[in-house]
């Protein structure tokens, strides 16, 4: 079972490896800074899922001409994060639940292998890396930074623990590809994770525990803390998107609320 499992891991990597490259060699390099506030703003959750966005409002906002306004929408709506509405509107898309489900699929599978070969180049100048970024990590928590912000300052230094482990094995062109294809798993992380301290914590503890557990080789351990460390916001955050359903996209496949969210 191991072998398959493991053959599988290898194949989708070598896959989605290919696909980074792809996307390393045409990635967009033109500088927008209306795309990237907005961008950012939409994966922030600072600008919510639905919320209306006027290109007239967004040009007085930036002080620029639609041009560059109707380029960042483009952009956008290409990258799911928008949707233009003929006649109507552009709209900041739902989170799309089955989207997210695919997104956290998909890292399981890559990240555990992505592990299996960090444990073979592991050295002491990669566990300082992930030791820094762990203290950076624990420092954010211990500071007196707004609650509302410490779920976006979090999710990036997390994101960077990650992209370190894939770094050293090689395969930041898949991490690469990763980060496109992951915009409504972040908006999620945020929803799921705004205004808790206490929740970023325990992934903190995690990440502690998992660099550990791969120090030591030991993993069933680190596989099992892997899986939990994925899955901890969808099983945790049922009850915040039933109250807040409007943010969302839950498409239905047997006529009864049966979402996999717990």
């Amino acid at each position: 079972m191991f072998v398959i499992e493991f053959s599988l891991y290898a194949y989708i990597i070598n896959i989605v490896s290919n696909m980074g490259d792809v996307y390393m060699a045409t990635k967009e390099k033109k500088p927008n800074k209306v795309y990237e506030t907005l961008k950012e703003d939409i994966l922030h959750m600072k600008i919510k899922p639905g919320t209306a966005i006027g290109e007239v409002d967004i040009a007085n906002k930036f002080g620029v001409s639609r041009t560059p306004v109707r380029d960042a929408i483009r952009r956008l709506e290409s990258e799911g994060l928008v949707e233009v509405k003929s006649h109507i509107g552009t709209y900041v898309t739902l989170i799309d639940l089955d989207q997210v489900a695919d997104v956290i699929y998909m890292r399981e599978k890559i990240e555990k292998a992505v592990i299996e070969d960090f444990s073979r180049v592991v050295n002491n100048k990669g566990s300082l890396r992930l030791v820094y970024n762990l203290n950076k990590q624990k420092e954010l928590l211990d500071s007196d930074i707004d609650d509302s912000e410490i779920a976006v300052q979090f999710m990036i230094l997390d994101n960077e623990f990650h992209k370190i482990i894939f770094e050293l094995t090689g395969r930041v062109a898949i991490w690469e590809y990763l980060q496109t294809i992951e915009y409504h798993y972040d908006r999620f992380r945020i929803f799921v994770n705004e205004g808790s301290r206490e929740k970023n914590k325990k992934l903190y503890e995690e990440h502690v525990e998992l660099l550990q557990s791969i120090r030591k080789g030991n993993f069933d351990k680190v596989f099992s803390i892997y899986e939990n460390h994925l899955y901890y916001g969808v099983r945790n955050g049922t009850q915040d998107v039933l109250r807040n359903k409007q943010y969302f996209t839950i498409i239905n496949h047997s006529q009864t609320v049966s979402y996999n969210l717990c």
